[in-house]
């Protein structure tokens, strides 16, 4: 497994912390600058790819996305409303989807004893093409968005983890090409994974 450079460490009113990686479940071979162990770190000075970063403060964030949602949807207790694992049907390009076969949650003691750091790693057959995240301050929900990916045949695990309480993933599509005037929509599948928790951090990218 490797992992790719994605991060966020938020800190919260109640001394958590929460970072999140991504891991793809492929070997992307040994040469693979974003090649080791998931729990042993992030390496923030890694380039980005091709993957889109946001910025995100102590306000609510608006999504970029007007999603189409075909009504599919895995909770955390790993139950899916679809018979076929929330498949959607073909999306208007040609690219490849990741599926997303699993969150990872681990923890680890920060520098005061009453701190908790909470580590999750989305966990991918492929590569999505990029991601965009948001915070509901109100709803106490972190949103995470992945373009190019959709749910497989098995459901996903459930995850709970102080200060997170649980998860949704929602199925939909995006219309790549919404914001350029004179293109034909350019419909692509997409995920949406809504954290739960008992509190929200600050948010930095």
């Amino acid at each position: 497994m490797n992992i790719l450079p994605f991060k966020f460490v938020p800190y919260v009113i109640t001394t958590l912390c929460l970072c999140a990686g991504l891991v793809l479940a492929q070997d992307w071979g040994a040469d693979d600058p974003f090649g080791g162990d998931p729990f042993g770190g992030l390496d923030t000075d890694s380039p980005s790819s091709d993957w889109g970063t946001f910025d995100s403060d102590d306000q609510e964030q608006g999504s970029t996305y007007d999603n189409d949602y075909s009504g599919s949807e895995n909770t955390g207790a790993g139950q899916s409303s679809t018979s076929t694992g929330g498949r959607l049907a073909e999306a208007d390009n040609n690219t490849q989807d990741a599926i997303i076969e699993g969150i990872q949650i681990s923890t680890e003691k920060g520098q005061t004893d009453d701190e908790k750091i909470v580590s999750g790693y989305f966990i991918f057959r492929d590569k999505p093409t990029s991601y965009f995240y948001e915070t509901k301050l109100r709803e106490k929900k972190i949103i995470f968005e992945f373009n190019d990916a959709r749910v497989g045949a098995s459901p996903v695990p459930s995850v709970a983890e102080a200060p997170i309480k649980g998860f949704t993933i929602e199925e939909g599509k995006v219309d790549v090409n919404k914001t350029v005037r004179g293109l034909k929509p350019e419909w692509h599948n997409m995920i949406r994974v809504t954290f739960d928790l008992d509190a929200v951090p600050e948010v930095h990218v």
